[in-house]
């Protein structure tokens, strides 16, 4: 029987990785440019399984359709879950690249307009009387340098994931789902044969807690090599 394998490949995580570990390292009242309650559905094109994330790509929820569940063999049900997450991860994705962009295009559009005419001083309250507001090259160093610790997580993310086994696999508390990760990506999502509708639940279950264990061992060890920034 078919074990309900599939495997497309490399999935969007990686460039994904690429895109947020600058995110990452931001405070999170830094994520407010995503919306930090954001939410990104994303569902296989038969609507079987859809997976949501947050602004960050973690995954908060899996649901199996109960109506289509019982109508489709359950060797579809692996297939259904890879898509679903590779089409949460774009949403992700294309969110944070657009908000970067705004970003980008927020700070051309000041850098272009000109000098103000500087304000006399106001005293404010519960302000140090030699409080000074930070200028625009102390405040350019200061992204130079947050930039230079984002590069350094992306470095050690890499080598870690040169590092790791070509593969690995992740499951949950149930083992009804396998995860397959390679070189730090999902590969391929596995069900296994036999189950049906009354197992969804355990299904969701499973699919959430392999694909969160995946990225907290990812972001603990970046954490750990790079001081938590």
């Amino acid at each position: 029987m078919n074990d309900g394998t599939y495997d497309a490949g490399a999935g969007p995580l990686a460039a994904f990785e690429r895109l947020a570990a600058s995110m990452r390292s931001f405070p999170r009242s830094g994520r407010q440019a995503t919306g930090s309650d954001a939410r990104f559905p994303g569902s296989d094109t038969g609507g079987l399984a859809t997976v949501v994330a947050d602004e960050t790509g973690r995954v908060v929820s899996v649901r199996v359709d109960r109506d289509r569940f019982p109508r489709r063999s359950p060797s579809a049900l692996g297939p259904a879950l890879f898509e679903a997450y590779q089409a949460a991860m774009t949403g992700v994705m294309t969110a944070l690249a657009g908000a970067m962009d705004a970003a980008d295009r927020a700070a051309a559009a000041r850098h272009d307009e000109p000098a103000a005419v500087p304000a006399p001083p106001v005293e404010r309250a519960g302000r140090a009387s030699g409080f000074r507001a930070p200028g625009f090259d102390e405040l350019r160093e200061r992204l130079r340098a947050l930039e230079d610790r984002q590069y350094e997580r992306q470095y050690q993310r890499e080598r870690r994931r040169a590092a790791r086994p070509a593969e690995h696999t992740l499951h949950g508390p149930n083992r009804l789902v396998t995860v397959l990760v390679r070189g730090g990506d999902v590969g391929e999502i596995t069900v296994r044969d036999g189950i049906g509708p009354a197992d969804a639940a355990a299904v969701e279950q499973d699919v959430v807690r392999a694909l969160r264990a995946m990225r907290e061992r990812d972001d603990s060890a970046g954490d750990r090599e790079t001081g938590g920034e």
